[in-house]
């Protein structure tokens, strides 16, 4: 088969398949690699965010993308007294404003640095991937809001939008 040919398949398959073409041969794994396509890469992004404990949901307000390239915080967070994750510190946020990671039972988190506050929006319960929450300060009145992201009402609520706009811009 010319290679042209299973190049130009690949701008049409899913990420599976992708790999699978570019096991056919040296020149092909070359050209593939350097030439992925935005909808393989997102569809990595996605699987390695699920992966992580991500709802599929949170990637209709972040860029999976992005969200994905977010640097991890290397270490679990520990949770307060509260269950709350609202004691990230700005040592936590080493040449970036957006971390990402999960606390001390497994729950993932994102975390934003913005007008000298921090905002960490986080899974409330282990057992509830739909259920997050902000913790710290924001622009609100340092309240925490409640998102159930199975609901899509809550995407156009400000202060998901604001987190938005952070991450996607």
């Amino acid at each position: 088969m010319n290679n042209d040919i299973i190049l130009y398949i690949s701008k049409f398959v899913h990420l599976q398949e992708y790999n699978n073409l570019s096991l056919i041969n040296k020149n092909i794994l070359k050209n593939l690699k350097s030439n992925i396509p935005m909808h393989i890469k997102t569809e990595f992004a996605i699987n390695e965010l699920l992966k992580g404990g991500y709802p599929i949901t949170l990637m209709y307000v972040f860029d999976p993308i992005k969200l994905y390239k977010i640097p991890i915080y290397p270490k679990k967070i520990y949770k307060g007294f509260t269950d709350y994750i609202d004691y990230i510190n700005p040592t936590y946020f080493i040449n970036t404003f957006i971390i990402r990671g999960k606390d001390e039972v497994n729950r993932p988190f994102i975390s934003f640095y913005y007008n000298n506050k921090i905002t960490t929006l986080f899974q409330r319960y282990t057992d509830n991937s739909t259920r997050w929450v902000t913790g710290g300060e924001n622009d609100f009145g340092n309240r925490v809001f409640v998102f159930d992201l199975s609901n899509i009402y809550y995407f156009n609520d400000p202060i998901i939008k604001i987190l938005s706009e952070l991450l996607n811009n």
